[in-house]
């Protein structure tokens, strides 16, 4: 998985249409949850993804894992 950031595509209610985010980063929220913050590759508007954690597996531990070198803690559950 490496530095790469887990589901870059999101819904652009100013396009209309699911579109690829850029100048992707993790934001933890107020409610101790996971987000990521981007912004639309036509359009450049702000766009934010809530449910970033995968329920449980491979994906969700190696993701922990990136967020962690990041410094990024998050509560778990």
């Amino acid at each position: 998985m490496g530095n790469a950031i887990y589901l870059k595509l999101t819904y652009c209610t100013k396009c209309k249409r699911n579109v690829e985010m850029i100048n992707i980063r993790y934001n933890k929220l107020a409610n101790n949850r996971l987000a990521i913050e981007g912004y639309c590759i036509t359009c450049s508007c702000k766009l934010l993804k809530t449910k970033v954690m995968p329920k449980s597996g491979v994906k969700r531990r190696k993701l922990t894992k990136v967020l962690k070198r990041k410094g990024i803690r998050i509560r778990i559950g």
